[in-house]
C-alpha cells in the first residue's frame, strides 16, 4: 500500500509515518504482538464473567457495558506509554492484569448476551 501526497515530498512524508520506523503499522503490529504474546500463556477460564458480571452488563445494556470496559482500558493508557517508552514490566502488568482480563470478560458477556436474545 502506497499512499499518494501532492508532491513526492508530501508522499514519501506521508508514507514514511505509515511504515517507516515508529510509524503506525509497525508500532501497531509491534503492540499486538506483544499483547498476545502476553496474553498467550494465561489461563483465560479465570477471566470469564462472574454472575454479577453478567447481570450487571444486562442492566445496563450491552453497549453500555462496552463502553465502560473502553475507557477503563483507556484510561490504562497503554498504547501511549508504549509509544512513548516501549515495552517495560508496568505495562506487560497492567496489560496481563487488566486489559486481557476485561477482554476476555467483555467477549464473553457480549456473546452471552448475543445467545440470550437470539434465544427470546
Amino acid at each position: 500500500m502506497v499512499i499518494k501526497g501532492d508532491s513526492r515530498r508530501d508522499a514519501l512524508h506521508k508514507n514514511w509515518q505509515m511504515w517507516g520506523a515508529k510509524g503506525l503499522i509497525i508500532s501497531h503490529g509491534t503492540f499486538e504482538w506483544g499483547v498476545s504474546s502476553l496474553a498467550k500463556p494465561m489461563s483465560f477460564k479465570q477471566y470469564l464473567p462472574t454472575d454479577a458480571d453478567v447481570k450487571h452488563a444486562h442492566n445496563i445494556g450491552l453497549d453500555e457495558f462496552l463502553r465502560e470496559n473502553a475507557l477503563a482500558i483507556h484510561k490504562l493508557n497503554v498504547y501511549e506509554r508504549f509509544l512513548a517508552r516501549g515495552w517495560d514490566i508496568n505495562i506487560a502488568k497492567d496489560i496481563r492484569r487488566e486489559l486481557c482480563p476485561r477482554i476476555i470478560r467483555s467477549v464473553a458477556i457480549a456473546w452471552a448476551m448475543a445467545i440470550d436474545e437470539a434465544s427470546l
